[in-house]
Parts: structure tokens; C-alpha cells; sequence
């Protein structure tokens, strides 16, 4: 990778914080180093809150990845973070906050699952009795969520659970134990951030339509890399009821384009120019035929926006859509539960890291 920060960042009325300590200083003092060619990746994570529809952002920190001089570094750190540097790169988990969450919970000697949530279990918001005492609950999800800034494997369960946060019921509390069964056999699973291969931003898409059972909404799905490791990823039910799973699949690869937009600006924020064009890889060839060709608009007028919103990017060249077998489909881990051969199939084609250790 060629390309450097921005020089002129301190001109920006920016300030990053995390935990009352500024990150300034820190990135200051990289400036100064006589390091020419790097990029500053900034770890994030974003929640909601359900009642204000508030959104929370934590500045995890800095991952500086240095291509040419094999520098890699973190410069900024949160405690609920672990970090093992080795020669693939950098190795980011949560591995100790995993297992205190385990501890905490009671469930440190529990026999472990093999996948996050039971496909074959439906949760609804009416189903099962109430939970009498609803604040162990909340405060199980809420830990959970900070354990999807390194770990995509629970990040659709994670998001099917916070659903259930106003008026859990048993079968909820269930699968929240079942989420921590699951933690037991892999507490160390995390991220992999290489600076060995080229600057390519790719992205996955998926759908998986009318699954809400009480609401009959579809769920979005999407991943994205730049080079071989993971930068983003999202389960969200769709706003709307889509009447087809085209329509679904449609407003997924829309909110995945959006996602790939913003990244491709922050890149050039950074003075960073990546391999062109952007892949987006979607396993619906009726979307990407509408993406493609505007002559398909005429059956799809109620999702025209989305449409002109991808066939713009895809007409100038800064995306291009590739069909993908649903088999592969990454996305596939964020828009439904998956059966354990197909579950470790995906999640093995992504670069993850597993942080060894006795538990």
C-alpha cells in the first residue's frame, strides 16, 4: 500500500477522546516519527438505545499499518481490548472481557456450543412467559454488545436479543445462555489486521427477507474489507416490508453501498487511494440485473430511489456488482442463524483470529 496520512488534520476541530484521555497527543507524536507511509485506522463501535433512538459512538483507538516497513502498532487502547502482534499482523479480541463476562455470570464452567444462536428456534415478542425481574437481562445483552466491536460471529445474535430489551421472556433468557455457552468454546475469537496484501475494498450483501416473525420486516446483512481483513459489518431489520426478496436484497445492497461510500471518503480523507473499482458481491441476480440495467426500473417503482442510488455508483464505475453463490455469501453470518457446517464454513473464508489462553 502506498499512501499517507493527511498532514493537515490538526487544521480540523477535531477532538477524540476516549475515557477523558485525548488521543491528540498520541497521534502527534506519530506525526513526528519519521514513519512516511501509513495508515491510522480508528476502531469504533456504534449502538442505539431503543427509547431516545440516541446514537453512542466509543473510539476503541488507532491501528497505525505501515505496508512498506512492516510497522504496525497500537497507539490508543481500551482495557476491554486484546491485542497480539505476530508476523501475520495484528490480532484484536476481547478474550479477557469475554471471560469476565463468563465469571460474572455464573456460566465460567459451562459446556460450550457450537453456534451462537439454534437455527431451528424462532424467537417472537410474544411467545413465553414474562421474565419477572427483567435487569439481568438488560444487563447481559448490554455486555454482549460491547463484545461485537472484535467479534462477528455473535453479531446477528446479539442483534435478534437487543429486540426483546423492553419485555424479555424466558425463551429470550434462554438464548441469552445459550450466546454464553457458545462464548465458552470460543472467549478469544477476534479480528485479523494485515498489512501483507493489496488495498482492495470489497463488500458482501445479503437479505434475508420477511424473517421478523412479528413483524414479517426482512434483515439486512453486510460485510466489508479493505485488504484481506474486516472493517465493517451490520444486522439491522430493514425499516419497511419489502414485498419480494428482490426488493429486500435491494434495499440491503443500497444500505451497503451507502456504508462503502463513506469508507471510500474516509480513504480519501487520509490520502489513501484504494484499487478501483469497489466490489460489491450480492447473491440475487434479479438486483443486480436493476442495478445494471435501467430498463428494469419500470417493475420496480416503489424502490426507485435505492435503485438510481446503486445504478449511479455502478454507471460511474466506483462500484461493480458480481454475483456470488449463495454458499459463499459471507453475509449470510449477519442475516440469519446458521446450521454449524455452514456457520464455520463462512466464518472460516474470513481473516479472524483466535486468541489461545486457559479457560
Amino acid at each position: 500500500m502506498r499512501g499517507s496520512v493527511n498532514q493537515d488534520w490538526q487544521s480540523a476541530s477535531i477532538r477524540i477522546t476516549l475515557g477523558g484521555l485525548s488521543l491528540l497527543p498520541d497521534l502527534e507524536r506519530y506525526y513526528e516519527s519519521s514513519i512516511p507511509d501509513a495508515i491510522a485506522v480508528a476502531i469504533w463501535f456504534t449502538g442505539t438505545t431503543k427509547k431516545s433512538h440516541a446514537y453512542i459512538t466509543v473510539i476503541a483507538g488507532f491501528i497505525i499499518l505501515d505496508h512498506d516497513n512492516g510497522f504496525e502498532s497500537m497507539i490508543a487502547k481500551p482495557p476491554f481490548l486484546d491485542l497480539d502482534s505476530h508476523r501475520k499482523g495484528i490480532a484484536l479480541s476481547q478474550r479477557h472481557y469475554a471471560l469476565q463476562l463468563l465469571e460474572d455470570s455464573g456460566y465460567s464452567a459451562c459446556k460450550p456450543t457450537v453456534v451462537p444462536m439454534d437455527p431451528k428456534i424462532s424467537l417472537t415478542a410474544t411467545e413465553g412467559e414474562l421474565l419477572p425481574d427483567i435487569t439481568h437481562y438488560r444487563w447481559l445483552v448490554g455486555k454482549l454488545l460491547y463484545l461485537t466491536l472484535s467479534c462477528l460471529d455473535i453479531t446477528f445474535a446479539v442483534h435478534k436479543l437487543t429486540q426483546f430489551l423492553a419485555q424479555p421472556r424466558l425463551p429470550h433468557l434462554k438464548a441469552v445462555h445459550h450466546l454464553l455457552h457458545y462464548l465458552k468454546n470460543s472467549p478469544g475469537q477476534g479480528l485479523l489486521f494485515s498489512s501483507n496484501s493489496s488495498l482492495q475494498l470489497k463488500a458482501f450483501s445479503d437479505a434475508d427477507w420477511g424473517s421478523c416473525p412479528d413483524s414479517r420486516r426482512s434483515v439486512t446483512g453486510f460485510c466489508i474489507f479493505i485488504r484481506d481483513f474486516l472493517v465493517s459489518w451490520k444486522a439491522k431489520k430493514q425499516t419497511t416490508i419489502s414485498r419480494s426478496s428482490v426488493e429486500a436484497e435491494y434495499r440491503a445492497l443500497s444500505s451497503t453501498a451507502s456504508e462503502l461510500i463513506w469508507l471510500q471518503q474516509l480513504l480519501q480523507d487520509f490520502q489513501v487511494t484504494a484499487d478501483s473499482p469497489t466490489l460489491l458481491y450480492c447473491d440475487n441476480q434479479a438486483a443486480i440485473h436493476i442495478a445494471s440495467n435501467p430498463t428494469f426500473y419500470e417493475c420496480a417503482k416503489h424502490i426507485e430511489i435505492d435503485c438510481y442510488f446503486v445504478h449511479e455508483r455502478v454507471a460511474s464505475g466506483v462500484l461493480k456488482l458480481l454475483p456470488i453463490r449463495s454458499q459463499y455469501q459471507l453475509a449470510d453470518l449477519f442475516s440469519k442463524p446458521l446450521p454449524s457446517t455452514q456457520f464455520f464454513s463462512l466464518l472460516s473464508k474470513m481473516v479472524t483470529s483466535h486468541l489461545e489462553g486457559e479457560y
